[in-house]
């Protein structure tokens, strides 16, 4: 089913976002640099090539998956918190200062 087939935009939107997560960031990229280039021309700057919008729409996918892996990163970080010692171990924390 293409999307030009769908009658609503919440269809449309379905249809995206039951796409696989590679898929579904192309096409969202796509629709943005399209969306961004009409704005621009539409204000009158210069009408961007069908080439110019698709490299711009892969740069932006590229940069989507460069920030997940990094917040998939940062999030195994913060899963790896402090856990207290087993009930046998007395922890005794000092800084160093005394009052």
């Amino acid at each position: 089913m293409c999307l030009v087939d769908l009658n609503s935009a919440k269809q449309v939107a379905s249809k995206i976002l039951s796409l696989d997560d590679d898929r579904k960031s192309l096409v969202v990229s796509l629709l943005w640099a399209w969306w961004d280039a009409r704005n621009k021309a539409n204000a009158g700057d210069k009408m961007l090539s069908t080439e110019e919008i698709i490299y711009k729409a892969k740069a932006l996918r590229s940069d989507i998956i460069l920030y997940a892996q990094k917040m998939q990163d940062k999030e195994i970080k913060l899963k790896s918190a402090w856990t207290p010692p087993p009930s046998d171990i007395v922890k005794i924390n000092f800084d160093g200062a005394f009052s």
